[in-house]
């Protein structure tokens, strides 16, 4: 056995040979995989394939899974290998180095998720880096969220998600169809109506600014950023995102509200990179 070398699993692709160790995992009815990371730093590997054997346990059976050669380079010090499952079990993987010599071993627990259940996580390597997978059977589409962050569906009958600790907020996600008036008179109609609401509140509350953010094919992003003042000259923002689902629907609905803290009228960058290429890059509609 090399005595250098780390063998294990990670939902994440490694960087440096180094990505967050997973011994459980989670995958969709259909399907889903994981990284086998090997890592052999300090020192450059000595051969060119690595041999996998798996074997598999379900319901107290242990039985031979896989047996597979992959090609490695000898120029780098670690290697990772996407693998995928289609059913639930404890494997183990043995590898060897391409002479027959066992380098490590690693095992991993694979649960599916029922086709009922409200949400899963996986990471599918479509999200951009840092972000991970969340899937809703329940409504039918897939987006990409902060890997720190989690997410509950509304039980109360209404379409309605919470992301948790999205940059250290929480973010709010439901849908509407498209008002027969336009996106623009229905956002400023809502904060005149929250005005009225919470006029005990805020001094002043006002609508700073409503523009489209980007139109990209299938998806059109609006922004309205609300200011509120205290009494005291607090200055409280926050910003709506509507996001039309161009020929898509979710439940019956064309758009996405996705009301969060980012309030900044001057960093549309910004913006984009959160909501356009981080959450919204690999949106999925099933």
């Amino acid at each position: 056995k090399d005595i250098d070398t780390r063998v294990y699993f990670s939902i994440d692709i490694p960087v440096l040979g180094i990505a967050k160790e997973d011994k459980a995992v989670t995958i969709k009815p259909e399907g889903g995989h994981v990284y086998l990371i090997v890592d052999n730093y300090p020192n450059n590997f000595t051969y060119d394939q690595l041999q996998i054997k798996v074997s598999k346990t379900s319901n107290g059976i242990t039985q031979s899974y896989d047996d597979k050669t992959y090609n490695i380079s000898t120029a780098n010090y670690f290697t990772y290998i996407k693998y995928d499952f289609y059913s639930a079990g404890y494997y183990i993987f043995d590898v060897y180095n391409k002479y027959g010599t066992f380098i490590g071993s690693a095992g991993i627990t694979v649960s599916v998720q029922s086709s009922s259940a409200a949400t899963s996580y996986t990471n599918t390597g479509d999200c951009v880096s840092g972000y991970k997978e969340y899937y809703s059977p329940a409504m039918g589409f897939a987006m990409c969220i902060p890997q720190g962050s989690n997410t509950t569906e509304s039980q109360a009958g209404t379409d309605k998600i919470t992301v948790d600790n999205f940059y250290g907020h929480k973010l709010e996600i439901s849908f509407m169809q498209d008002p027969p008036s336009g996106i623009d008179n229905f956002d400023a109609n809502v904060v005149n109506l929250t005005r009225d609401m919470i006029k005990t509140i805020y001094s002043s509350y006002y609508r700073n600014e409503f523009k489209m953010l980007s139109s990209k094919g299938d998806l059109t992003i609006y922004r309205s950023v609300v200011t509120g003042m205290t009494p005291s000259g607090y200055t409280d923002q926050a910003s709506v995102f509507y996001v039309r689902m161009n020929g898509k629907k979710i439940r019956g609905h064309d758009i996405m509200v996705i009301q969060g803290p980012f309030a900044s009228t001057s960093n549309d960058a910004n913006y984009q990179i959160i909501i356009e290429l981080g959450m919204l890059a690999k949106l999925k509609i099933y």
